[in-house]
This record gives structure tokens, C-alpha cells and sequence, in this order.
């Protein structure tokens, strides 16, 4: 995947580690919740076949972790491996992009209210919103991407 065409929106770099640990350190203090919140949502969901017979504890762990990850580090060249094998298996499932997106907007609400409820004030706030926002939307370019890149792959 070609990553020139995602940097002319948002430069990652300009989230500083001190951002990552603040944004994560709101978050994770209600990850469990949000977890919870979003498996509930998918099981009530016409796409509740696809919690049939899985796992959800190591799935939730699974989700955790890629956030973590996420919002923690840069991303590099395992997390381009992992998000095309985590998009080869949700393809396989029968997800769209619709899914997708769906789905990273309910994580980023949930996200923001969990920084919401900590913050030291507006400026803060901001601050930490936006950077949730750039973080997210990098990461909903890749995961998109990817469809364009596989479908080449296998054309």
C-alpha cells in the first residue's frame, strides 16, 4: 500500500509520545466499557452471526490491543501486515466498507467521551480530541485502502 496519498491529510508525526500516553491513558480507563458497548451493539446487530461460536474475551483483548497499539505508536510495517490480514478475514466475513465505517465512529465517540470526562479543560481537550481524530482517520485510510489493494492483488 502506498502511503504517500494518506500523508497529505494528516502527518502522524506531529502527535507527540506525550499525546499517545495522555490519549491512551483516558481511554484505557474505560476500554472495558467500550468493549462491552460495541460487542453488545454487533450482537444485536444483523451481524450477530458473526460472534457464532467465537471467542468474545480474546476477540475484546484482540480489539484492545490494535487500539493500544494504535493510538501508542506510530504505525510501521507490522501494523500495515496486520491490517491487511485483519481486512483479508473481515472481507471473508462479509464485511463493507460501510461496516467499517460504522464501526470506527462508534469507537471514536466512545473514545471521545472517555477523554471528555478527564480532560484539564477546553484547550486540553482539543488538544486531545484532535489527535484522537488524526489517529482514527489514518487508520480508517489504511483499512479502506487496503480493499483497493487486495482487490488488485487478486484481479
Amino acid at each position: 500500500m502506498r502511503r504517500e496519498h494518506i500523508d497529505i491529510w494528516a502527518n502522524p508525526d506531529d502527535i507527540t509520545t506525550d499525546v499517545r500516553d495522555r490519549l491512551w491513558f483516558f481511554i484505557s480507563r474505560d476500554v472495558d466499557m467500550i468493549m462491552d458497548k460495541f460487542y453488545a451493539r454487533i450482537n444485536k446487530s444483523n451481524l450477530s452471526y458473526l460472534l457464532n461460536g467465537v471467542d468474545l474475551e480474546r476477540l475484546k483483548e484482540k480489539q484492545k490491543s490494535h487500539w493500544r497499539r494504535l493510538i501508542l505508536y506510530r504505525m510501521d510495517e507490522n501494523y500495515d501486515l496486520r491490517l491487511k490480514n485483519m481486512h483479508a478475514y473481515h472481507v471473508k466475513v462479509g464485511l463493507h466498507h460501510g461496516h467499517y465505517i460504522s464501526g470506527y465512529f462508534m469507537f471514536m465517540n466512545l473514545f471521545q467521551k472517555s477523554i471528555l470526562k478527564r480532560v484539564a479543560g477546553p484547550k486540553q481537550a482539543y488538544e486531545m480530541i484532535v489527535a484522537l481524530q488524526s489517529i482514527i482517520s489514518e487508520d480508517i485510510t489504511r483499512a479502506l485502502g487496503v480493499n483497493n489493494y487486495t482487490a488488485e492483488d487478486t484481479a
